[in-house]
């Protein structure tokens, strides 16, 4: 990724403007969005939540302690709010150097380059067959995907969008 590039991606990164919550019954799933950016749709209440708006970084590392948790409780999904998503794009990309959400999630988290709903695989197997890496959905949601950890038969099914 070139210089300009890289430039582009971290420096909305490093603002703390970023949040999750616990969405749904289970508690399994993270809806990701952004302090100031105005949701596509109302944000879901949620009972447990990040306590600060955080940067990405620092977002990174939140949801991949989540996803190390143990138990049914243990985060399997992350789902990213539709507006966010788009205002990460319009502030990264020009029109000679379109940026993805998912380029700017592997610049940004560096060593992870994981796809953005990705979590760390679980620790033991879990009950659903891995199904590679790929998605049905595209950066601005929709239909969503399965994603499969590729190697330790673990995997989760997540979308970009959901609605949200």
């Amino acid at each position: 990724m070139g210089l300009a590039r890289g430039k582009r991606c971290h420096t909305p990164a490093s603002r703390a403007v970023w949040g999750w919550m616990l969405v749904g019954e289970d508690g399994t799933t993270a809806l990701v969005h952004r302090h100031d950016v105005h949701p596509a749709q109302p944000l879901p209440t949620a009972s447990r939540r990040s306590a600060d708006p955080l940067n990405a970084y620092a977002l990174a590392n939140e949801l991949e302690e989540l996803g190390k948790g143990e138990g049914p409780a243990r985060l399997t999904r992350v789902r990213w709010e539709k507006a966010a998503r788009e205002s990460v794009i319009r502030a990264c990309s020009t029109p000679e150097d379109p940026v993805r959400f998912e380029q700017w999630w592997a610049e940004v988290t560096g060593r992870r380059r994981r796809p953005p709903e990705e979590l760390p695989p679980p620790s033991s197997p879990s009950s659903r067959p891995g199904h590679g890496h790929g998605h049905s959905g595209g950066d601005y949601g929709g239909i969503g995907g399965d994603f499969g950890s590729g190697h330790s038969g673990g995997g989760f099914s997540c979308g970009f969008g959901g609605g949200y």
